[in-house]
């Protein structure tokens, strides 16, 4: 899961080990994708790491990180519903609005006050924090 108020995860993985089978000696291992410990965003990414031996013939391997709604891996970004800005003023929000960690201020119009909580954090569970304010007449 991405740490609050950051829509990547880092993710580590051990990079295969690799052996020629005639005499053992692999001369190049080539990775295409991320290095293990990069910041992965949400969504799927093909990792390949290809070997090479003295002959040039090559194999390769492959795998994919990828995100899921659920628990399932560390790069899902738990996401809030959207708020929407009181009537008659307006919201502003960290990072990126509705991911876990983000928070939103309420702020109201001239000739209007805000009545409630200032601001919402958007929670692990999904779930904004607190209630929505209004902005009523001063």
């Amino acid at each position: 899961m991405a740490e609050p108020e950051k829509l990547t995860a880092r993710v580590y993985w051990d990079p295969p080990l690799v052996k020629d089978s005639a005499d053992g000696t692999i001369t190049r291992v080539k990775l295409r994708g991320p290095e293990p410990g990069s910041h992965f965003p949400e969504g799927e990414h093909v990792i390949r790491y290809t070997a090479y031996d003295r002959a040039y013939n090559r194999a390769s391997c492959k795998f994919i990180v990828k995100s899921f709604d659920d628990n399932f891996s560390s790069l899902t970004v738990r996401r809030c519903p959207t708020l929407k800005p009181p009537q008659h003023g307006y919201l502003t929000c960290t990072s990126a609005g509705d991911n876990y960690g983000a928070t939103c201020e309420y702020h109201c119009d001239g000739g209007y006050e805000r009545q409630g909580t200032p601001s919402r954090v958007c929670q692990s569970s999904r779930q904004w924090s607190g209630s929505p304010p209004i902005c009523a007449r001063e």
